[in-house]
């Protein structure tokens, strides 16, 4: 096992690695997106070892997909297995949760800066949808639902996004 090395579960394997996959073990990643303005992917992934001692990690990356370099990435306590998605105005959302808190974050979608947060009280699993109406873009996500870690009661939330200038 010495000579074996752990890689994120969408890198294509090699000689010497080994896989690790979820369901109580391992690394898995939920719905990925994409901006052509940033040229970037975008994944939310949990690392929750098997038996490791420590509760999971959650991953929330930006890569260059010609490349596959690690462009920036934030760091939760808890799972962020839910779809991120990416809007016009340079926002990318993305939801985490455990039995800790559940939040849904706004980042800046090229620099990975953290925009805004907003604490749910319960864990995000499904990939929020943006939309507009009038001209004025919402961004809508479910909270709640799942076993994992799950907090509070099931909600829908809406919110308004910044006017374009």
């Amino acid at each position: 096992m010495e000579a074996n090395t752990l890689v994120e579960q969408f890198t294509p394997l090699g000689p010497g690695q080994i896989f690790a996959p979820g369901m109580g073990g391992g690394s898995s990643y939920g719905p990925l997106a994409y901006s052509e303005k940033t040229g970037l992917l975008y994944v939310a992934a949990i690392d929750q070892p098997f038996n490791s001692g420590r509760g999971p990690k959650g991953y929330f990356s930006a890569y260059d997909p010609t490349t596959g370099e690690l462009i920036w990435r934030q760091i939760f306590e808890g799972y962020a297995q839910a779809g991120p998605v990416v809007t016009d105005g340079g926002l990318v959302f993305v939801g985490a949760g455990s039995n800790i808190a559940g939040y849904f974050y706004a980042f800046d979608a090229e620099t990975g800066e953290e925009y805004w947060k907003y604490n749910t009280g319960s864990g995000i699993f499904a990939s929020p949808a943006v939309y507009a109406i009038d001209g004025q873009e919402y961004v809508t996500v479910a909270s709640g639902g799942g076993s994992r870690g799950r907090r509070g009661g099931d909600l829908i939330l809406t919110f308004a996004l910044p006017q374009k200038n």
